[in-house]
């Protein structure tokens, strides 16, 4: 069971469903007791609801549990303690530390006026906590054992058909015919990512905040598919092959300690895939030379200003069509159809 949780406030004491995402984001931020005594009474109302349904798992999902260790290892191991959990896991999916930094880059780095170029947000306190993973799972470990952690790296060489989502669910315990079954979700509905001039769209676009994803929304229901990236194994292409090097280099033996505590197929490094031969891939698929930026730019506002257009007239013949069944006389039609022109 994937419970809704409900802490979110919307307007005065209404409250509507959150995303876990949501939720933990919010939970971060109370006092350390209130977010220990929030959870533990959502945890209850999650396995009251789980009894009525005969669900054997409840499930929590998102990336900021896992980076948020300074508080949540120490706020879920007193909740869990608290409600007698009898039995707890942890699956965690590691992505290697230079695609991390590339989409942290584009999900969050670029947006930020302090940060020219992707150099300058990998010294950042933001950045530095997403790719260090060791320090993460020593706090997790500080309260909770080795053996309740299921750790899996993010690469085409580790996971089942070649996507994270029927990994996932085989970890959970669905059977090989259910997870045939799951259909594969739209590029629309996943954390897409972009070509480059795309990227180079965002780069020029910066905002105060950074988690404000208005125009990642806009450019992922309003673009073509073919500024959408496909494959979400493909690296953006932002980093040079040294760079990646260099970045892997400070983490090597960090990873090398994961690897040696969670896996045990003798395996040298954390991450199996090839640095050198999907850098190249990449670079066969993105372009770097923004001399002609213009040129570039403008068949992307341009399909951007379409797609707005076309949405405002199915607007505006909806309005129509309503407009048109209102009993009204006509002339408090003609009053309200000037007013409506007006806006």
């Amino acid at each position: 069971m994937y419970p809704v949780m409900e802490i979110m406030p919307f307007v005065g004491k209404k409250e509507i469903p959150a995303s876990h995402c949501a939720y933990f984001g919010k939970l971060k931020n109370e006092d350390s007791e209130d977010g220990v005594s929030i959870f533990y009474q959502d945890l209850e109302r999650a396995l009251l609801m789980a009894k009525k349904k005969n669900a054997k798992i409840i499930l929590f999902s998102c990336e900021n549990i896992f980076i948020n260790s300074s508080v949540f290892s120490e706020l879920f191991f007193k909740a869990l303690k608290k409600i007698k959990a009898s039995k707890v896991r942890f699956i965690l999916y590691l992505r290697r530390q230079d695609l991390v930094l590339e989409s942290a880059w584009k999900q969050w780095g670029a947006k930020d006026p302090n940060h020219a170029t992707i150099q300058d947000y990998k010294m950042s306190a933001h950045a530095q906590n997403l790719l260090d993973f060791k320090t993460h799972l020593d706090r997790w470990l500080t309260f909770f054992k080795a053996d309740q952690f299921q750790v899996h790296t993010f690469e085409k060489s580790h996971l089942r058909r070649k996507s994270v989502i029927p990994s996932f669910f085989q970890q959970l315990g669905l059977s090989d015919s259910n997870i045939k079954s799951l259909q594969k979700p739209s590029i629309r509905k996943s954390n897409t990512g972009y070509s480059d001039d795309v990227l180079h769209l965002l780069r020029l676009y910066k905002q105060d905040d950074i988690h404000d994803n208005t125009l990642h929304k806009l450019l992922n229901r309003a673009l073509p598919e073919k500024y959408l990236k496909q494959d979400p194994f493909q690296d953006y292409g932002i980093l040079k092959l040294s760079e990646r090097e260099e970045l892997l280099r400070m983490y090597r033996a960090d990873n090398q300690s994961i690897a040696n505590a969670f896996f045990n197929d003798g395996r040298e490094d954390l991450f199996l895939d090839d640095v050198e031969s999907l850098n190249k891939e990449s670079n066969k698929n993105q372009s770097h030379n923004h001399e002609n930026e213009l040129e570039k730019l403008f068949p992307i506002l341009l399909d951007l200003f379409i797609h707005q257009e076309e949405r405002l007239r199915r607007i505006e013949s909806r309005h129509r069509k309503i407009f048109s069944t209102l009993p009204l006389p006509r002339t408090a039609k003609s009053k309200l159809r000037i007013f409506l022109k007006s806006l």
